[in-house]
């Protein structure tokens, strides 16, 4: 792979797509592999972990569908590294399964950790960011319960900095970088994906 990684964190996996893609990354030297498929319950999608190190698998989080976030600690050279792998469901998914989710990441991760540790994957969150530092969430879409979604989605960006898990993209670029997640293409139209400038990882310094 042009980038040779040492961690790749991969969401939205399916049981027909894991062994070909851990196969394929086991190839370019990422011999160890874990995924949270165990927890899913008869539902299609989980996350996938690969890393040139031995993995660690830690607790399922508290969340309504726990396979959405895949928790490790990795072994490497230089020491532990805790990793969670999250998929956060976007804004239209039923209910409070959002709300949940963050509510349960934010409740691993906003306490004292003697190791160092990552947040990665897909957030959807937050809805923006200005060039000014103002994050603006999702929670307008959800009058009925705008205050707990408001704080919810908070609480991860920018919530879990106040715990060591500062965001990585803008502590290296600050806010004038308004890049995008992701760019749907079709013969209709365009888009970018929300989020714009949505952190990659979060880890202490």
């Amino acid at each position: 792979m042009r980038q040779e990684p040492d961690l790749v964190c991969l969401q939205e996996v399916r049981p027909s797509t894991a062994p070909h893609l851990t196969a394929a990354l086991g190839g370019a030297g990422l011999a160890h592999a874990a995924e949270s498929g165990e927890f899913r319950n008869g539902r299609r999608l989980f996350n996938l972990t690969v890393a040139r190190w031995p993995l660690v698998t830690l607790p399922a989080i508290g969340a309504p569908f726990p396979e959405r976030v895949l928790s490790l600690v990795v072994e490497t050279p230089s020491g532990p590294l805790e990793l969670h792998n999250a998929h956060i469901p976007p804004a239209r998914s039923r209910g409070f399964l959002k709300v949940e989710t963050c509510e349960a990441i934010r409740e691993r991760l906003a306490r004292p950790s003697d190791r160092h540790r990552v947040l990665c994957g897909d957030f959807n969150l937050p809805r923006a960011e200005t060039t000014d530092g103002e994050v603006i969430t999702f929670a307008e879409d959800h009058p009925e319960w705008l205050e707990r979604w408001d704080a919810a989605e908070r609480s991860i960006v920018p919530g879990l900095a106040e715990w060591d898990l500062a965001d990585a993209f803008r502590a290296l670029h600050g806010y004038e970088r308004q890049d995008v997640s992701w760019v749907l293409h079709t013969r209709a139209r365009r888009r970018a994906g929300c989020c714009a400038g949505q952190p990659a990882a979060r880890r202490r310094p």
